[in-house]
């Protein structure tokens, strides 16, 4: 076995399971906003407009659901 292959990590288990869980219901709640489309209320003093794109774990340094809001 490789020291690469061999080395730990944080993802997944028990640890993450609540996580995922959690990441899970937030993109469906976004999902169901982007489908309303306009006719969807958004959420007060967090945002109005609809929703364009949601993404789930990507490379990008924030990944665990960025959301894309049509402005």
């Amino acid at each position: 076995m490789s020291a690469k292959a061999a080395t730990r990590t944080d993802a997944g288990g028990s640890a993450g399971t609540g996580g995922f869980d959690y990441q899970a219901r937030v993109a469906a709640w976004f999902a169901v906003q982007a489908l309303a489309g306009a006719t969807s209320a958004g959420v007060r003093g967090l945002f109005g407009s609809a929703v364009q794109e949601i993404s789930c774990e990507t490379k990008a340094p924030i990944d665990d659901c960025p959301v894309r809001l049509v402005l």
